[in-house]
């Protein structure tokens, strides 16, 4: 069984690398720790954790209810930026070739022969885009 180093006392409250600090855990109970841990107000849980796909069902949804919850309440937070955006400027060199690689990827395009089979399937595909503006509108 794999195991992992666990803090006792975490290093975000203080605790140390010490080996009095230190106990082996299986990876799974370390994830479970981290996990519960987050629950109860303790830093983020980092879903990189190699036991995070382990972990009971009720357990990850109840993480995965509060990241997304702390996530939204961030965005809520974050201030618009008063400032305009400025469009990067780019050479007259990289416009004309942004231009001639648009101009090659539409003669590729254009006139294209396309089998009976082809253009059917393309005939539904548009067919089920104006259904679907259809009903939102």
């Amino acid at each position: 069984m794999k195991t992992h180093q666990h803090h006792k006392q975490p290093k975000s409250r203080e605790g140390s690398d010490d080996p009095s600090n230190l106990e082996e855990i299986d990876f799974i109970e370390h994830a479970i720790w981290h996990a519960n841990d987050f629950l109860s107000g303790g830093p983020r849980f980092d879903f990189r954790h190699e036991g995070w796909p382990y972990l009971p069902k009720n357990l990850a949804e109840a993480v995965l209810d509060k990241a997304r919850d702390h996530t939204r309440e961030m965005v809520k937070r974050r201030k618009p930026s008063t400032k305009p955006r400025k469009k990067p400027e780019i050479s007259d060199k990289e416009r004309q070739r942004r231009r001639d690689h648009a101009a090659r990827n539409h003669e590729a395009n254009v006139g294209r022969k396309r089998s009976p089979e082809t253009r059917e399937r393309m005939r539904q595909a548009r067919l089920r885009y104006l259904e679907k503006q259809t009903e939102t509108n």
